[in-house]
């Protein structure tokens, strides 16, 4: 309860630009956290479906608030209690979400997901398939990608090289994504929603392994990318889950009059979605483009210290 009205209290701060509710939020984020820890002293409490959704909930204050955290620690806690319980949550809705955020906050940052590969077979074997969907914008397939590149970029012996073996999987899971199957199921603004992410998650793999990419085909791609997120009502819950997308491809665009669009678009997401993590793209955004760019991916996404940005 106490997390859930601290992200309430965030939320609001984040869509009307204010500090109405700032110390509301404080103070019921440092009751939560008080909670969670004597929860966590009992295993009977620490294994009631509610802690579990009080991490998540803290999680998403973290996000609210500006996305820049040390969420490795939340995941770390999520994991343990979930390989203490018997049991899921109703169609497995809060072990994806975590699993969703652990796997999106590792793709900015150099350290490798707390859920491992296996943890996520297991957990939708036990869903049977069934993706949360309606929070989480990524269709399956597209989410396995995103967790096998950064997990092949991780493992890799030596990250500031490119061997022939690495690249060969670069450009296979690159022909898989462009291959990969058109999710139209669900409407018209879930399909351009999986098509924007289709083509970002290219330019995310491109850029993370350093590959020369032909200005042509990179063109293609950001349009690809602008296409779809122009194509979804601003202001609604489509819109509001593309700013993974919309920063992946906003990185590559030089052209003034695209990134005044831009800005007014992330605007529209924060007043919209009451997310602080849009503003904390749009500052590594505005590096960018005056030219501050570092040549390698995660080097850009290091704005906070040891802070994992979580863009989502």
């Amino acid at each position: 309860m106490y997390a859930c009205a601290a992200l309430a209290a965030c939320h609001y701060n984040v869509r009307l630009a204010t500090n109405q509710y700032q110390r509301e939020f404080y103070k019921f984020k440092g009751k939560a956290m008080k909670r969670l820890q004597e929860d966590l002293y009992s295993q009977a409490r620490a294994i009631h479906p509610g802690t579990l959704a009080t991490i998540l909930m803290l999680c998403l204050c973290d996000l609210c608030q500006g996305g820049a955290s040390d969420f490795e620690s939340h995941f770390q806690g999520a994991k343990k209690l979930m390989e203490l319980r018997q049991e899921r949550t109703l169609g497995c809705f809060v072990e994806q979400y975590l699993i969703w955020l652990d796997v999106m906050a590792a793709a900015s940052h150099s350290r490798s997901t707390v859920f491992a590969a296996q943890d996520i077979q297991e957990l939708l074997h036990e869903s049977g398939d069934f993706w949360g969907f309606d929070a989480i914008p990524c269709p399956l397939d597209q989410f396995r990608v995103i967790h096998e590149i950064g997990t092949l970029h991780k493992e890799s012996a030596s990250p500031d090289t490119t061997s022939m073996e690495r690249m060969d999987q670069v450009h296979d899971i690159k022909h898989r994504l462009l291959q990969g199957p058109i999710h139209s199921q669900r409407g018209q603004n879930w399909f351009h929603l999986t098509e924007a992410y289709r083509y970002a998650i290219i330019l995310y793999l491109l850029r993370l392994f350093s590959c020369n990419v032909d200005e042509y085909e990179l063109n293609w791609l950001v349009s690809s990318v602008l296409y779809h997120v122009k194509s979804t009502p601003p202001a609604s819950g489509w819109s509001d889950q593309l700013l993974w997308p919309l920063f992946h491809a906003a990185v590559e665009i030089k052209d003034t009059k695209q990134q005044e669009w831009i800005r007014e678009r992330a605007q529209c997401m924060q007043f919209s979605g009451g997310f602080g993590n849009v503003q904390s793209a749009l500052k590594i955004l505005e590096g960018v483009w005056m030219g501050s760019r570092p040549p390698e991916y995660l080097d850009m996404m290091l704005g906070w210290g040891d802070g994992t940005i979580l863009l989502i």
